[in-house]
Protein backbone atom coordinates (compact mmCIF):
# COMPACT_ATOMS: atom_id res chain seq x y z
CA UNK A 1 0.00 0.00 0.00
CA UNK A 2 1.02 4.00 0.39
CA UNK A 3 3.99 4.08 2.86
CA UNK A 4 2.87 7.66 3.53
CA UNK A 5 -0.58 7.01 4.43
CA UNK A 6 0.79 5.06 7.85
CA UNK A 7 3.81 7.66 7.83
CA UNK A 8 2.58 9.24 11.04
CA UNK A 9 2.66 6.05 13.21
CA UNK A 10 5.94 4.73 11.62
CA UNK A 11 8.99 5.36 14.10
CA UNK A 12 12.63 4.44 13.55
CA UNK A 13 12.10 0.87 15.17
CA UNK A 14 9.35 0.68 12.23
CA UNK A 15 11.13 2.04 9.44
CA UNK A 16 14.21 -0.14 9.57
CA UNK A 17 11.79 -3.68 10.38
CA UNK A 18 10.11 -1.94 6.82
CA UNK A 19 13.92 -2.62 5.34
CA UNK A 20 14.83 -6.16 6.57
CA UNK A 21 11.06 -7.16 4.63
CA UNK A 22 12.01 -5.18 1.72
CA UNK A 23 15.77 -6.90 1.45
CA UNK A 24 13.79 -10.36 2.35
CA UNK A 25 11.26 -9.40 -0.85
CA UNK A 26 13.72 -8.16 -3.27
CA UNK A 27 15.94 -11.54 -2.91
CA UNK A 28 12.73 -13.57 -3.24
CA UNK A 29 12.31 -11.32 -6.67
CA UNK A 30 15.78 -11.25 -7.86
CA UNK A 31 16.00 -12.48 -11.59
CA UNK A 32 12.44 -10.99 -12.65
CA UNK A 33 11.64 -9.16 -15.22
CA UNK A 34 11.77 -5.48 -15.04
CA UNK A 35 7.67 -5.25 -15.05
CA UNK A 36 7.86 -7.19 -11.78
CA UNK A 37 10.41 -4.95 -10.32
CA UNK A 38 8.68 -1.88 -11.52
CA UNK A 39 5.88 -2.47 -9.10
CA UNK A 40 7.91 -1.85 -5.48
CA UNK A 41 9.16 1.13 -7.29
CA UNK A 42 6.65 3.92 -5.81
CA UNK A 43 6.06 1.90 -2.14
CA UNK A 44 10.59 1.82 -1.80
CA UNK A 45 10.70 5.45 -2.83
CA UNK A 46 8.24 6.79 -0.52
CA UNK A 47 10.24 4.50 2.41
CA UNK A 48 13.32 5.81 1.44
CA UNK A 49 11.69 9.65 1.86
CA UNK A 50 10.55 8.88 5.11
CA UNK A 51 13.93 7.11 6.36
CA UNK A 52 15.95 10.27 4.96
CA UNK A 53 13.27 12.83 7.02
CA UNK A 54 13.98 10.62 10.45
CA UNK A 55 17.38 8.84 9.69
CA UNK A 56 18.51 11.41 13.05
CA UNK A 57 16.04 8.95 14.67
CA UNK A 58 17.62 5.63 14.29
CA UNK A 59 20.21 3.73 16.85
CA UNK A 60 22.82 2.22 15.41
CA UNK A 61 21.64 -0.80 14.70
CA UNK A 62 18.76 0.61 12.62
CA UNK A 63 21.54 2.38 10.73
CA UNK A 64 23.40 -1.27 10.37
CA UNK A 65 20.12 -2.93 9.48
CA UNK A 66 19.25 -0.53 7.04
CA UNK A 67 22.40 -0.53 5.14
CA UNK A 68 22.44 -4.30 5.46
CA UNK A 69 19.02 -4.11 3.73
CA UNK A 70 19.92 -1.66 1.15
CA UNK A 71 22.94 -3.78 0.04
CA UNK A 72 20.06 -6.78 -0.87
CA UNK A 73 18.04 -4.05 -3.02
CA UNK A 74 20.22 -2.55 -5.09
CA UNK A 75 21.32 -6.35 -5.67
CA UNK A 76 18.08 -6.58 -6.96
CA UNK A 77 17.81 -3.28 -8.70
CA UNK A 78 20.68 -1.34 -8.77
CA UNK A 79 19.29 2.07 -8.63
CA UNK A 80 16.70 1.67 -6.19
CA UNK A 81 17.40 3.66 -2.31
CA UNK A 82 20.20 5.74 -3.77
CA UNK A 83 19.28 8.44 -2.51
CA UNK A 84 19.63 7.00 0.96
CA UNK A 85 23.44 5.81 1.51
CA UNK A 86 24.46 9.54 1.84
CA UNK A 87 22.71 10.40 4.47
CA UNK A 88 22.61 7.00 6.04
CA UNK A 89 26.53 6.88 5.89
CA UNK A 90 26.62 10.82 7.79
CA UNK A 91 24.58 9.12 10.78
CA UNK A 92 26.54 6.18 10.92
CA UNK A 93 29.63 8.47 11.11
CA UNK A 94 28.39 10.13 14.03
CA UNK A 95 27.31 7.49 15.90
CA UNK A 96 30.26 5.05 15.30
CA UNK A 97 30.92 4.40 18.86
CA UNK A 98 27.39 2.82 19.67
CA UNK A 99 27.68 0.11 16.66
CA UNK A 100 28.25 -3.48 18.21
CA UNK A 101 30.74 -5.70 16.68
CA UNK A 102 27.90 -7.62 14.94
CA UNK A 103 26.31 -3.75 13.67
CA UNK A 104 30.03 -2.92 12.25
CA UNK A 105 29.93 -6.38 10.37
CA UNK A 106 26.75 -6.20 8.89
CA UNK A 107 27.72 -1.93 8.05
CA UNK A 108 30.97 -3.35 6.22
CA UNK A 109 29.38 -5.71 4.73
CA UNK A 110 26.33 -3.65 3.21
CA UNK A 111 29.14 -1.24 1.82
CA UNK A 112 31.14 -3.80 0.15
CA UNK A 113 28.13 -5.43 -1.59
CA UNK A 114 26.89 -2.07 -2.76
CA UNK A 115 30.52 -1.10 -4.13
CA UNK A 116 30.53 2.29 -1.50
CA UNK A 117 33.55 3.03 -0.17
CA UNK A 118 32.91 6.26 2.24
CA UNK A 119 36.70 6.09 3.07
CA UNK A 120 36.10 7.89 6.09
CA UNK A 121 33.97 6.06 8.01
CA UNK A 122 35.51 2.63 7.11
CA UNK A 123 38.88 4.23 9.06
CA UNK A 124 36.37 5.51 11.53
CA UNK A 125 35.23 1.79 11.91
CA UNK A 126 39.00 0.42 11.65
CA UNK A 127 39.82 2.72 15.06
CA UNK A 128 36.98 1.26 16.82
CA UNK A 129 38.40 -2.31 16.36
CA UNK A 130 42.08 -1.08 17.33
CA UNK A 131 41.43 0.38 20.14
CA UNK A 132 38.84 -2.54 21.22
CA UNK A 133 39.02 -4.74 24.76
CA UNK A 134 40.76 -8.14 24.10
CA UNK A 135 36.83 -9.00 25.12
CA UNK A 136 35.60 -7.66 22.07
CA UNK A 137 37.85 -10.12 20.30
CA UNK A 138 36.79 -13.27 22.04
CA UNK A 139 34.94 -16.17 19.92
CA UNK A 140 32.37 -16.53 22.76
CA UNK A 141 29.59 -13.90 22.33
CA UNK A 142 29.15 -12.52 25.66
CA UNK A 143 26.86 -13.82 29.03
CA UNK A 144 26.07 -17.67 26.10
CA UNK A 145 28.18 -20.39 24.86
CA UNK A 146 28.49 -20.72 21.14
CA UNK A 147 25.93 -23.28 20.52
CA UNK A 148 23.30 -20.85 21.86
CA UNK A 149 24.55 -18.12 20.24
CA UNK A 150 24.42 -20.26 16.98
CA UNK A 151 21.34 -21.52 17.19
CA UNK A 152 19.70 -18.40 17.73
CA UNK A 153 21.53 -17.48 14.30
CA UNK A 154 23.90 -15.53 16.05
CA UNK A 155 27.84 -15.09 14.53
CA UNK A 156 30.67 -15.25 16.72
CA UNK A 157 33.48 -12.89 16.93
CA UNK A 158 36.07 -14.67 13.69
CA UNK A 159 32.86 -14.13 11.67
CA UNK A 160 32.08 -11.06 12.43
CA UNK A 161 35.52 -9.86 12.56
CA UNK A 162 36.31 -11.96 8.98
CA UNK A 163 33.76 -9.93 7.58
CA UNK A 164 35.03 -6.37 8.46
CA UNK A 165 38.50 -7.58 7.29
CA UNK A 166 36.88 -8.97 3.72
CA UNK A 167 34.98 -5.77 3.35
CA UNK A 168 37.62 -2.89 3.62
CA UNK A 169 40.09 -4.77 1.86
CA UNK A 170 37.49 -5.30 -0.95
CA UNK A 171 36.96 -1.72 -0.71
CA UNK A 172 40.66 -0.98 -1.12
CA UNK A 173 41.00 0.46 2.43
CA UNK A 174 44.06 -0.91 3.77
CA UNK A 175 43.72 -0.03 7.35
CA UNK A 176 47.15 -1.94 8.51
CA UNK A 177 46.45 -0.80 12.66
CA UNK A 178 43.79 -2.72 12.22
CA UNK A 179 44.69 -5.82 10.23
CA UNK A 180 47.16 -6.22 13.04
CA UNK A 181 45.59 -5.74 15.77
CA UNK A 182 43.24 -8.84 14.45
CA UNK A 183 46.18 -10.81 13.79
CA UNK A 184 47.69 -9.74 17.01
CA UNK A 185 44.27 -11.54 19.14
CA UNK A 186 44.35 -14.45 17.00
CA UNK A 187 44.04 -16.98 19.98
CA UNK A 188 40.81 -14.97 20.99
CA UNK A 189 38.44 -15.61 18.19
CA UNK A 190 40.00 -18.72 16.31
CA UNK A 191 38.72 -21.07 18.27
CA UNK A 192 35.31 -20.27 17.03
CA UNK A 193 36.60 -19.58 13.14
CA UNK A 194 34.52 -21.79 10.54
CA UNK A 195 36.38 -22.36 7.03
CA UNK A 196 34.27 -19.16 5.67
CA UNK A 197 36.41 -17.11 8.12
CA UNK A 198 39.82 -18.40 7.29
CA UNK A 199 39.74 -18.56 4.01
CA UNK A 200 38.28 -14.52 4.19
CA UNK A 201 40.89 -13.65 6.67
CA UNK A 202 43.43 -15.32 4.43
CA UNK A 203 42.58 -13.70 1.27
CA UNK A 204 42.00 -9.87 2.67
CA UNK A 205 45.63 -10.19 4.18
CA UNK A 206 46.59 -10.87 0.92
CA UNK A 207 44.34 -8.25 -0.93
CA UNK A 208 46.05 -5.51 1.35
CA UNK A 209 49.39 -7.00 1.77
CA UNK A 210 49.80 -7.38 5.20
CA UNK A 211 51.95 -9.36 7.22
CA UNK A 212 49.64 -11.24 8.93
CA UNK A 213 52.65 -11.71 12.22
CA UNK A 214 50.67 -13.70 14.87
CA UNK A 215 47.85 -14.96 12.27
CA UNK A 216 49.09 -17.58 9.31
CA UNK A 217 50.91 -19.16 12.01
CA UNK A 218 50.94 -23.10 13.39
CA UNK A 219 47.56 -22.86 15.36
CA UNK A 220 45.79 -21.01 12.27
CA UNK A 221 47.14 -23.44 9.73
CA UNK A 222 46.52 -26.75 11.55
CA UNK A 223 42.72 -25.73 12.25
CA UNK A 224 42.82 -24.77 8.42
CA UNK A 225 44.25 -28.39 7.73
CA UNK A 226 41.17 -29.91 9.87
CA UNK A 227 38.44 -28.24 8.56
CA UNK A 228 40.19 -28.77 4.60
CA UNK A 229 40.43 -32.53 5.56
CA UNK A 230 36.74 -32.72 6.81
CA UNK A 231 35.65 -31.41 3.71
CA UNK A 232 34.14 -28.01 5.28
CA UNK A 233 35.51 -25.78 2.92
CA UNK A 234 33.19 -25.03 -0.05
CA UNK A 235 34.40 -23.62 -4.05
CA UNK A 236 34.40 -20.24 -3.15
CA UNK A 237 36.74 -20.66 0.42
CA UNK A 238 39.10 -22.93 -1.77
CA UNK A 239 39.44 -20.07 -4.57
CA UNK A 240 40.13 -17.71 -1.79
CA UNK A 241 43.23 -19.84 -0.14
CA UNK A 242 44.52 -20.23 -3.48
CA UNK A 243 45.02 -16.80 -4.05
CA UNK A 244 46.30 -15.75 -0.43
CA UNK A 245 48.33 -19.15 -1.23
CA UNK A 246 49.84 -17.49 -4.35
CA UNK A 247 50.45 -14.79 -2.54
CA UNK A 248 52.24 -16.02 -0.03
CA UNK A 249 54.82 -17.52 -2.43
CA UNK A 250 55.16 -14.53 -4.92
CA UNK A 251 54.82 -11.66 -2.63
CA UNK A 252 56.62 -12.96 0.55
CA UNK A 253 58.31 -16.08 -0.37
CA UNK A 254 57.33 -18.56 2.00
CA UNK A 255 56.12 -21.38 -0.28
CA UNK A 256 54.10 -23.92 0.86
CA UNK A 257 53.43 -24.41 4.93
CA UNK A 258 54.25 -27.68 6.13
CA UNK A 259 51.26 -27.55 8.50
CA UNK A 260 49.60 -28.06 5.31
CA UNK A 261 49.07 -30.98 2.67
CA UNK A 262 50.21 -30.79 -0.80
CA UNK A 263 47.03 -32.50 -1.51
CA UNK A 264 45.16 -29.33 -0.12
CA UNK A 265 47.41 -26.83 -2.15
CA UNK A 266 46.15 -29.04 -4.93
CA UNK A 267 42.35 -28.93 -4.17
CA UNK A 268 42.40 -25.06 -4.18
CA UNK A 269 44.33 -24.59 -7.47
CA UNK A 270 41.63 -27.02 -8.69
CA UNK A 271 38.87 -24.86 -7.71
CA UNK A 272 40.41 -22.19 -9.77
CA UNK A 273 40.66 -23.64 -12.56
CA UNK A 274 37.25 -25.22 -12.50
CA UNK A 275 36.49 -21.26 -12.51
CA UNK A 276 34.96 -20.34 -15.82
CA UNK A 277 33.21 -17.26 -16.73
CA UNK A 278 31.76 -16.34 -20.81
CA UNK A 279 33.21 -13.17 -22.10
CA UNK A 280 31.11 -9.97 -21.70
CA UNK A 281 29.97 -7.38 -24.69
CA UNK A 282 32.95 -5.17 -23.29
CA UNK A 283 35.58 -8.19 -23.79
CA UNK A 284 34.41 -9.24 -27.01
CA UNK A 285 34.89 -5.34 -28.25
CA UNK A 286 38.09 -5.29 -27.05
CA UNK A 287 38.84 -8.23 -29.02
CA UNK A 288 37.45 -7.26 -32.08
CA UNK A 289 39.78 -3.81 -31.44
CA UNK A 290 42.78 -5.63 -31.32
CA UNK A 291 41.92 -7.57 -34.48
CA UNK A 292 41.23 -4.60 -36.42
CA UNK A 293 44.50 -3.47 -35.25
CA UNK A 294 47.11 -6.14 -36.84
CA UNK A 295 46.26 -8.91 -33.80
CA UNK A 296 46.32 -12.32 -35.34
CA UNK A 297 46.91 -14.76 -32.96
CA UNK A 298 44.26 -14.04 -29.53
CA UNK A 299 43.18 -16.37 -27.19
CA UNK A 300 40.08 -15.05 -25.36
CA UNK A 301 39.42 -16.56 -21.74
CA UNK A 302 42.28 -17.91 -20.69
CA UNK A 303 43.12 -19.80 -17.60
CA UNK A 304 47.14 -20.00 -16.62
CA UNK A 305 48.35 -22.57 -15.14
CA UNK A 306 48.23 -20.86 -11.85
CA UNK A 307 44.92 -21.35 -11.82
CA UNK A 308 44.59 -17.01 -12.72
CA UNK A 309 42.16 -16.24 -15.45
CA UNK A 310 43.05 -13.92 -18.24
CA UNK A 311 40.39 -11.67 -20.48
CA UNK A 312 42.76 -11.49 -23.13
CA UNK A 313 46.31 -12.93 -24.49
CA UNK A 314 47.80 -11.40 -27.30
CA UNK A 315 50.06 -14.55 -28.58
CA UNK A 316 51.55 -12.87 -31.47
CA UNK A 317 54.05 -10.56 -29.62
CA UNK A 318 57.55 -11.31 -28.57
CA UNK A 319 56.40 -12.40 -24.88
CA UNK A 320 52.68 -13.37 -24.74
CA UNK A 321 50.53 -10.03 -23.47
CA UNK A 322 47.76 -10.02 -20.55
CA UNK A 323 44.85 -7.86 -21.71
CA UNK A 324 42.11 -7.04 -18.88
CA UNK A 325 39.02 -5.77 -19.43
CA UNK A 326 37.70 -3.94 -16.03
CA UNK A 327 34.30 -3.04 -16.77
CA UNK A 328 31.89 -1.84 -13.90
CA UNK A 329 31.67 -4.47 -11.75
CA UNK A 330 35.56 -3.91 -11.18
CA UNK A 331 35.48 -0.94 -9.25
CA UNK A 332 34.64 0.84 -6.11
CA UNK A 333 33.48 4.68 -5.57
CA UNK A 334 34.55 6.42 -2.95
CA UNK A 335 32.15 8.96 -1.43
CA UNK A 336 32.63 11.68 0.56
CA UNK A 337 32.49 15.61 0.57
CA UNK A 338 35.00 16.19 -1.75
CA UNK A 339 34.68 12.62 -3.72
CA UNK A 340 31.18 11.52 -5.33
CA UNK A 341 28.40 11.56 -3.49
CA UNK A 342 26.97 8.08 -2.14
CA UNK A 343 23.72 8.36 -3.68
CA UNK A 344 25.48 8.08 -7.45
CA UNK A 345 24.29 4.68 -8.65
CA UNK A 346 27.47 2.15 -9.50
CA UNK A 347 25.65 1.31 -12.42
CA UNK A 348 27.95 2.28 -15.96
CA UNK A 349 26.57 5.60 -16.40
CA UNK A 350 26.83 6.77 -13.03
CA UNK A 351 30.11 5.78 -12.40
CA UNK A 352 31.48 7.08 -15.54
CA UNK A 353 30.25 10.17 -14.82
CA UNK A 354 31.87 10.01 -11.54
CA UNK A 355 35.46 8.52 -12.65
CA UNK A 356 37.38 11.60 -12.25
CA UNK A 357 35.76 11.78 -8.61
CA UNK A 358 37.16 9.09 -6.84
CA UNK A 359 36.53 5.68 -9.27
CA UNK A 360 38.88 2.83 -8.02
CA UNK A 361 39.32 -0.61 -8.98
CA UNK A 362 38.17 -3.07 -5.78
CA UNK A 363 40.41 -5.19 -3.66
CA UNK A 364 39.76 -8.68 -5.76
CA UNK A 365 40.61 -6.71 -9.13
CA UNK A 366 43.99 -5.10 -7.65
CA UNK A 367 45.47 -8.23 -5.87
CA UNK A 368 44.65 -10.40 -9.26
CA UNK A 369 47.08 -7.82 -11.04
CA UNK A 370 49.95 -8.36 -8.42
CA UNK A 371 49.82 -11.98 -8.78
CA UNK A 372 49.65 -11.69 -12.51
CA UNK A 373 52.94 -9.63 -12.93
CA UNK A 374 54.63 -11.52 -10.20
CA UNK A 375 54.28 -14.45 -12.15
CA UNK A 376 56.08 -12.04 -15.11
CA UNK A 377 52.79 -11.79 -17.08
CA UNK A 378 52.96 -8.16 -18.99
CA UNK A 379 49.54 -6.63 -18.31
CA UNK A 380 47.67 -4.30 -20.18
CA UNK A 381 44.35 -2.43 -18.10
CA UNK A 382 41.64 -1.25 -20.45
CA UNK A 383 38.96 0.53 -18.51
CA UNK A 384 35.24 0.90 -19.16
CA UNK A 385 35.34 4.66 -18.80
CA UNK A 386 38.18 5.33 -21.44
CA UNK A 387 36.34 2.97 -23.52
CA UNK A 388 33.64 4.51 -23.61
CA UNK A 389 35.41 8.13 -24.45
CA UNK A 390 37.29 6.22 -27.20
CA UNK A 391 34.31 4.22 -28.77
CA UNK A 392 31.97 8.14 -28.77
CA UNK A 393 34.38 9.67 -30.84
CA UNK A 394 33.88 6.96 -33.65
CA UNK A 395 30.77 6.83 -36.44
CA UNK A 396 29.17 4.15 -34.94
CA UNK A 397 29.69 0.70 -33.30
CA UNK A 398 31.01 -0.94 -36.40
CA UNK A 399 33.53 1.46 -36.69
CA UNK A 400 37.09 0.39 -35.01
CA UNK A 401 38.83 3.24 -35.75
CA UNK A 402 39.80 5.04 -32.95
CA UNK A 403 39.46 1.71 -30.57
CA UNK A 404 41.63 -0.34 -32.84
CA UNK A 405 44.20 2.78 -32.49
CA UNK A 406 43.82 2.85 -28.96
CA UNK A 407 44.82 -0.83 -28.65
CA UNK A 408 47.72 -0.56 -30.49
CA UNK A 409 48.87 2.36 -28.59
CA UNK A 410 49.06 0.32 -25.70
CA UNK A 411 50.72 -2.25 -27.36
CA UNK A 412 53.40 -0.62 -29.01
CA UNK A 413 54.55 0.01 -25.24
CA UNK A 414 54.86 -3.24 -24.78
CA UNK A 415 57.11 -3.85 -27.68
CA UNK A 416 54.55 -5.51 -29.63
Amino acid sequence: GDVRTHAQALNSINLAAAWWRLAQLADKRRGTDRRESLKMVEPLDQLQELTIRNISHFDARGLATIAHSLSHVIGWDASAGRELWTPLVDAASTRISGFSRQDLANLCSALAASRMRPSALLSAVARRVEVEEPAFFSGLPRGSDTRAAVARGGRGAASELSLIAWALANLGQPEPAMFARIAAETPQWLPSASSRDLSCFAWAYAVVGASGEGLFEKPFLARLATLHSNGALDRQSKVQLHQWALWQTLECGDGHSEHLSEHAYASWRHAACATSVGASKLEEEVAEALRVAGVSSLRMGHLCIEGLSIDLVVEDAPRPIAVEVDGPVHFVLECGASKARCSDSTSERAVAKAAERGLMLDGSTQLKRRLLRALGWPLLSVEFTAWKAVRAAETGQSDFTKRSAYMENMLRAHAW
